[in-house]
């Protein structure tokens, strides 16, 4: 299927939001939204994808 990550095209057979953080190798300080809705970490596996389903990957970064 199709789904969109931060505007771009991507190819995954990932059923869950979880499946898909393994799958591009997601850091553990990330934040998902799917369709502008926070997912949270433990909502993860729960969270099933659906074709043309938009998300946004925040990265936390340190530093001052």
């Amino acid at each position: 299927m199709t789904i969109y990550v931060n505007n771009k095209p991507l190819q995954t057979a990932a059923a869950d939001v979880a499946a898909l953080a393994v799958e591009i190798g997601l850091p553990a300080m990330a934040a998902v939204a799917v369709n502008n809705r926070v997912v949270p970490r433990a909502g993860w596996e729960a969270h099933k994808l659906r074709e043309g389903d938009k998300l946004t990957i925040i990265r936390v970064a340190c530093g001052g």
